[in-house]
């Protein structure tokens, strides 16, 4: 009796870790717990870097972008058909063809974006971990799944924030500014808490930050140094990369 108990409990915890809730849940707060070394560690690895969605993870924050911008999109439209002469039929069937357009629109550039980006993280720190072989500095490899997982927490933060556009904009009729006044006049328990919203966000960001910092140092052996010179040559590269569009774009 005891055996069946313990075999449907590790069932219902395999079941319920290998849930979309428990991804949604994994995307929400990857960027203050997941780190490198969680993907590395060859044994006691948690329970998070075997879920069966991970690979998947971008396509559902890109899910979730979709809504918002779908919210967005029939905001924007139906204020847009609200100006014009009545057209019957033929103008809400643009309205619903401009809105299912631009959310899946927005669903593919999300996904694709978030995948393009962990390939490009992915492939820079590859680059770093042979050049510190060469060198015979300590260094460990990070596991593309590492950087797919990251991305789609910041591909899904993203989406909630278009979300909060879409009701703000709903709700302030456009006019954020006036909605903003609307807000800074009325009572102190309101402004109260959105500075301290406001202050919380920022911490938690910043905490994140730093959090990221320490696990990528943590993989060339506490070095500050080479995960700084990988930024530097990001933004290099950027920049380099900005300056040949614009070029080729002036000729």
């Amino acid at each position: 009796m005891l055996s069946q108990a313990k075999i449907l409990t590790r069932s219902i915890k395999r079941k319920t870790l290998r849930s979309k809730v428990m991804l949604y849940i994994m995307l929400t707060f990857a960027p203050w717990y997941v780190l490198p070394r969680h993907f590395i560690t060859p044994e006691g690895r948690p329970a998070f870097t075997r879920h069966p969605g991970l690979f998947t993870s971008p396509l559902t924050a890109a899910a979730v972008a979709k809504f918002g911008a779908a919210s967005l999109f029939s905001w924007i439209a139906f204020n847009q058909i609200k100006k014009l002469p009545p057209a019957g039929p033929d103008a809400y069937d643009m309205y619903n063809h401009f809105v299912s357009y631009g959310a899946y629109s927005f669903f593919f550039l999300i996904a694709f974006g978030i995948y393009v980006w962990a390939a490009f993280e992915w492939g820079f720190h590859r680059v770093a971990f042979h050049a510190c072989q060469r060198m015979d500095l300590v260094a460990h490899k990070i596991p593309f799944q590492y950087f797919v997982l990251t991305s789609a927490a910041s591909g899904l933060w993203l989406a909630l924030f278009i979300h909060a556009v879409a009701w703000v904009m709903r709700h302030s009729g456009g006019n954020f500014v006036a909605y903003v006044h609307a807000l800074q006049a009325q009572a102190m328990e309101v402004q109260s808490i959105a500075f301290w919203a406001f202050l919380g966000s920022a911490y938690l960001l910043q905490y994140a930050n730093r959090r990221r910092a320490k696990g990528i140092s943590e993989v060339y052996g506490n070095s500050k140094l080479i995960p700084f010179l990988i930024v530097a040559t990001k933004i290099a590269l950027f920049i380099m990369v900005t300056f040949a569009i614009s070029y080729l774009s002036s000729r």
